[in-house]
């Protein structure tokens, strides 16, 4: 009995609780812990290395930001003028870089929401799949007037993912 009622209040529960719950029973055992542990070190990991960036790309906008407060209307040297227009290169490069990922990330494909087992959410799939429509230009449209017209739109905008994850 005690274990039907345990799989009854599962099928009541989302997604993410019964991960959590899952994850919690795991650990709760010294093997799932020892199972679980290289997984939470890779994700503290990758959490604490876009902190690092993030906080590292911060700290050269805010010195480059000095440096030429600093030495505003003072004639630089050389290697001095070099060395400021480096850090400015760094930090266009590392803007775009963050930008790209970005972009990256928002483009991916993301699992969506369990809205079957909430009809209080159908609301909420409606407003995510009106989001993720976009409205063609009429210019683009009559521009492909063909028979391959969306395979050639598909094309391109595959093209354009491969170029903004740094591919051909």
């Amino acid at each position: 009995k005690e274990k039907e009622e345990e799989e009854e209040e599962l099928k009541n529960l989302s997604r993410k609780e019964r991960e959590e719950r899952r994850r919690k029973k795991l650990l709760s055992t010294a093997s799932g812990q020892k199972e679980l542990l290289p997984t939470l070190r890779e994700v503290s990991r990758q959490e604490y290395l876009k902190k690092r960036e993030d906080k590292k790309v911060q700290e050269l906008e805010d010195e480059l930001a000095d440096e030429k407060y600093l030495f505003e209307g003072m004639v630089l040297s050389k290697a001095e003028a070099e060395e400021l227009q480096h850090k400015e290169r760094i930090l266009e490069l590392a803007k775009a870089q963050q930008k790209l990922q970005r972009e990256a990330e928002e483009a991916a494909y993301q699992m969506p929401e369990d809205y079957q087992s909430a009809p209080d959410k159908w609301e909420s799939r409606l407003n995510v799949a009106k989001a993720r429509y976009v409205e063609r230009d009429e210019e683009e449209d009559a521009k492909r007037k063909g028979p391959n017209a969306d395979q050639e739109t598909w094309e391109e905008e595959q093209m354009r993912r491969v170029r903004r994850m740094g591919g051909g």
